[in-house]
């Protein structure tokens, strides 16, 4: 398959990811907050030690959880990535658009994000929407894209992994056993 053809399908494959992940979150959120109400109000029923204790290890948990997601390495960008952002630069900065077109600004801070943040697919996605000529996919381009990939399908996988995701999936009859036993984790983590 040539690199054009691969980074085409690549796109297309990418664009099911981002939508999959995208109705998951939306999903984990109903899921998320129909958990929290359901195990609030097993946790009422503990005695008040044993519930403010449950509270604190459920709130650690999250801010550990938090930390991790914040340490994620970037790749530094190549040559290419550096031309195709300085092309995007030249047509989109407010200084050469003087901010009479402020569509092409908001393309500048999105590009200047993506660079910061790492996420050169998104920057190669503008270049193509401003007409940049980036020449044939290099190796570069499709790795990112395939990359971009599997991180999307990462979180996809993260979400079905929650508890909160999984009892929210669960037949109602088995919806309070689930809780039961994820109360019996948090205990013995806590002992």
């Amino acid at each position: 398959m040539s690199s054009s053809k691969k980074y085409k399908f690549l796109k297309r494959k990418l664009k099911t990811s981002q939508e999959n992940r995208e109705l998951h979150q939306d999903m984990f959120s109903d899921a998320n907050m129909e958990f929290g109400k359901a195990l609030e109000e097993l946790i009422k029923k503990l005695a008040p030690e044993e519930a403010a204790l449950i509270r604190q290890s459920l709130k650690i948990n999250i801010d550990n959880k938090n930390e991790k997601e914040q340490k994620q390495e970037k790749v530094k960008p190549s040559k290419k990535t550096k031309e195709i952002y300085r092309k995007v630069a030249n047509i989109s900065h407010p200084d050469k658009t003087q901010d009479k077109e402020p569509e092409l600004t908001e393309k500048f801070t999105k590009a200047s994000t993506a660079m910061n943040e790492g996420n050169y697919q998104e920057l190669y996605d503008i270049a193509e929407d401003l007409g940049v000529d980036m020449g044939p996919p290099t190796e570069e381009q499709i790795k990112a894209i395939e990359d971009q990939i599997a991180k999307e399908d990462y979180k996809t996988q993260e979400i079905q992994k929650t508890v909160a995701w999984v009892w929210y999936n669960t037949p109602d009859e088995e919806k309070e056993l689930c809780l039961m036993r994820f109360l019996a984790r948090i205990k013995a983590s806590i002992s």
